[in-house]
C-alpha cells in the first residue's frame, strides 16, 4: 500500500514539471552564468566564469551563489547531454522525491493515509511550485531542500529529538545551492527548543552549526586562498562586471516591483547603460531628473564596460540626501509597498507560460477589462496562480488566529514555525529590495503542510484521534497522537 501511494504521489509531483519543461522551457538572464559555470566545472574541472573554450579558470565563489547548482547541472551532463531538458527532467525527479519523502516522513510521524495522502499532493501540485521546474532556475532544487527540511521538522517534533544529521546535510546543500536558505535556520531552532530544554537545544544548534561549517568553512577556505576576498559579493551581474552599488542604492529609494527591472536592472546586467529608462514618478523634484539624466548621458558612452566609480559615486550621494530626507518613507513606506506587491500582485504570472503585456504601470477599470477581453485564458491562470499564493496565506492566518482560542497541538506547532519563516523572509525580502514574487517560494511548502496538517486537525473528532499512533524518540509505538502530543509542552 505505501509503495503504491508513493510511487503515485512520485507521479502526481513530476508529470505536470516534465511536461512543462518539455513544452515550455524558459531560459533566463541567470543562466548564461549557470551555465558557464557548469561549463567549467565539466570541461575544466574548476569554478569560475572564464569562458570555458579557453581554460582559463579564473577562480569564483561559484557564479549566482555558491557553485551547488552549477555543480548538479555539470552532473546531468556528464550523465546525459549538454542541453537544458535533462537537468529540468532530473530536477524535476529530485523534487518529486522530496515529496515522496514528505508523505513517509508524515506516515513515520503517525499520520494516517487521509492526512499525510492531501499533504502530499497539495505540495507536490501546488500551482506555485508547480511551473518553475522548466526554468534554468536553481529554485526547483531549492524547493526539494524545502520540503526535505519540512519532513525532518515533522518527524524532529513526533520523535521530540532534533534530527540533527539529515537537518544539518540539507542545511549545508541548501546553501550551497541557495544564500537565503539560511532563513530556514529559524523553523530549525524553532523546533528545536520546543523538543529540548533551553542549554540542550543551544548545544544541538551549535552542533549542528559545526557540521554545517565543514564544507561552508572548506569552499571559504578556497575561494578566500584564491584572492577572491572574505565574501562573496551580494550582487552578479551577467557580464562580469561588478555591480554598480551607489547606483543600485539610488534605485532602492522608488523602485517598488518587478515589472520596473527592465527598465533600470536589464540593461546594468548587460552593461547597455544606453538602454536605461527611469520612469519620471521616481523622482522627487525636477532638479533631480536632471542630475539623473546627465548622469545616465554620461553613462551611455561606458556600453560595454564596468559601470564607471565615479558616476556610481554620484548616484550614492543623490541615494543618501533622499535617505535622510525621507527616512520614513525608505525604511518602512517602500518596504511594506515591496512586499504588498510580493504578495498580493494579481498580475504575477507564477512561472506559468501566460502574458497579457502588462508592464506594470498604471492601470485604470476600462483597461483591466480590455485586457481580461482579450486574454481571457491567461487573466484565469494569472488569477488562479495569486488566488492560491494569497489564499495560503490568508487561510494560514485564520487558521493561526483560531488556533490562538485551541488547547495547542501538534498542527498549531507546525503553524505558527511555517509563519515564523514566512514573517521573517517577507521581511527579508521588503527591506533587503527582493521584489519578485518567486522569492517567496521557499516559504510555501511548509506553509502549505501547516494548513493541510491544521484543517485536518480541526475536522479531527476525539474518538477518531485515538486511532492515531506516534513514534517516539526511541522508535517504539505509543499512544500519543500527533495532533496533541505537544500539549504536554
Amino acid at each position: 500500500m505505501h509503495i503504491m501511494l508513493a510511487v503515485a504521489v512520485f507521479v502526481c509531483a513530476f508529470v505536470p514539471r516534465a511536461v512543462l519543461s518539455v513544452l515550455e522551457p524558459a531560459a533566463t538572464g541567470d543562466w548564461e552564468i549557470y551555465r558557464t559555470v557548469a561549463l567549467n566545472i565539466l570541461e575544466n574541472g574548476c569554478v569560475s566564469l572564464s569562458d570555458p573554450t579557453g581554460g582559463a579558470c579564473v577562480p569564483h565563489w561559484g557564479g549566482n551563489h555558491l557553485p551547488g547548482f552549477p555543480a548538479f547541472v555539470a552532473l546531468v551532463w556528464a550523465l546525459t547531454e549538454t542541453a537544458w531538458q535533462p537537468v529540468a527532467l532530473v530536477h524535476s525527479a529530485i523534487f518529486s522525491l522530496a515529496v515522496v519523502y514528505l508523505f513517509l516522513s508524515l506516515r513515520r510521524a503517525g499520520f494516517s493515509i487521509s492526512t499525510a495522502l492531501p499533504c502530499a499532493l497539495v505540495v507536490a501540485l501546488s500551482p506555485l511550485t508547480v511551473p518553475w521546474a522548466r526554468f534554468t532556475l536553481s529554485e526547483t532544487l531549492a524547493l526539494s531542500v524545502v520540503i526535505w527540511i519540512s519532513a525532518d521538522l515533522i518527524r524532529s517534533l513526533a520523535e521530540q529529538r532534533l534530527r540533527l544529521m539529515p537537518l544539518a546535510i540539507a542545511m549545508a546543500v541548501g546553501l550551497f545551492i541557495r544564500y537565503d536558505l539560511v532563513l530556514l535556520a529559524l523553523p530549525i531552532a524553532v523546533t528545536g527548543f520546543l523538543i529540548h530544554p533551553f542549554w540542550r537545544a543551544i548545544q544541538r544548534g551549535l552542533l549542528m552549526m559545526v557540521i554545517i561549517s565543514i564544507p561552508l568553512g572548506a569552499w571559504w577556505v578556497r575561494s578566500f586562498t584564491a584572492g577572491l576576498g572574505n565574501m562573496p559579493p551580494v550582487y552578479f551581474l551577467g557580464n562580469g562586471y561588478a555591480a554598480p552599488i551607489g547606483y543600485l542604492d539610488w534605485v532602492k529609494t522608488w523602485a517598488t516591483h518587478q515589472y520596473q527591472a527592465p527598465q533600470w536592472w536589464y540593461p546594468i546586467h548587460f552593461a547597455a547603460y544606453s538602454d536605461i529608462v527611469i520612469e519620471p514618478e521616481a523622482y522627487v523634484s525636477g532638479g533631480e531628473r536632471e542630475q539623473v539624466e546627465a548622469f545616465l548621458k554620461q553613462l551611455a558612452a561606458f556600453d560595454g564596460q564596468q559601470f564607471p566609480a565615479h558616476i556610481d559615486r554620484k548616484f550614492a550621494a543623490i541615494a543618501e540626501e533622499r535617505r535622510l530626507a525621507a527616512p520614513v518613507r525608505y525604511w518602512l513606506w517602500l518596504p511594506l509597498q515591496r512586499i504588498g506587491r510580493i504578495w498580493f500582485n494579481p498580475w504575477n504570472s507564477g512561472g506559468w507560460p501566460v502574458s497579457v503585456g502588462w508592464q506594470g504601470g498604471h492601470m485604470d477599470f476600462k483597461a483591466a477589462v480590455e485586457i481580461i477581453r482579450q486574454h481571457p485564458w491567461q487573466v484565469l491562470i494569472k488569477g488562479a496562480s495569486a488566488g492560491w499564493r494569497i489564499g495560503v496565506l490568508a487561510i494560514a492566518l485564520l487558521l493561526l488566529a483560531l488556533s490562538l482560542r485551541r488547547p495547542v497541538t501538534f498542527a498549531t506547532m507546525v503553524l505558527w514555525i511555517a509563519m515564523l519563516h514566512v514573517v521573517a523572509r517577507t521581511v527579508f525580502l521588503g527591506w533587503g529590495f527582493f521584489i519578485e514574487s518567486r522569492y517567496l517560494l521557499e516559504t510555501i511548502p511548509l506553509l502549505e503542510i501547516a494548513i493541510v496538517l491544521s484543517i485536518s486537525d480541526l475536522w479531527r473528532s476525539p474518538s477518531s484521534a485515538s486511532n492515531v499512533t506516534e513514534m517516539n524518540c526511541h522508535g517504539e509505538t505509543g499512544n500519543d497522537d500527533p495532533h496533541t502530543v505537544l500539549a504536554k509542552f
